[in-house]
């Protein structure tokens, strides 16, 4: 009976870590680089001061560690689960399906958002560049990433 337990919790357990996309986050966790960049660009009149403070590049790396600038150290979080198969499922869908191409707002003034994502291989493939005041799926892609700030630990 014992056995038959650890069986099934082994089997929701891998359940669990493949449920949404079907993708084993964890053989992509051993790749080596990285799998998302946010570029965060400010637009309008501003100083070139005013410009650099608010001008910033997260990233996400396969391994699944957050990147979030820090004017004294980069801050390194670990991302949970469910958020890194969240970025990994945006990434690999739109590296494939190209969602984005075409898609813009017309905005004449606010930031900017610039989403590169890195395939297997290292190779760059630009998955959207504008504003993303409408759109709330890379609101909410933005909104995950820097969420790991250590403002924002507990």
């Amino acid at each position: 009976m014992k056995r038959m337990i650890c069986i099934l919790l082994a089997m929701v357990m891998i359940m669990g870590m493949t449920a949404c996309s079907g993708r084993d986050i964890e053989k992509y966790r051993k790749i080596e680089g990285m799998l998302l960049e946010i570029e965060e660009i400010p637009c309008g009149s501003m100083t070139q001061e005013q410009y650099e403070m608010a001008h910033h590049l997260v990233k996400v790396s396969y391994a699944g560690n957050s990147y979030i600038p820090s004017p004294i150290e980069d801050q390194v979080m670990k991302m949970k689960d469910e958020d890194y198969r969240k970025i990994l499922d945006f990434c690999l869908d739109n590296i494939e399906k190209n969602k984005f191409k075409g898609y813009s707002e017309n905005v004449d003034d606010g930031t900017m958002y610039r989403f590169t994502a890195y395939d297997e291989n290292g190779g760059a493939h630009l998955i959207y560049d504008g504003y993303i005041y409408q759109n709330k799926e890379l609101i909410d892609i933005v909104s995950t990433v820097t969420s790991y700030s250590l403002d924002n630990a507990v």
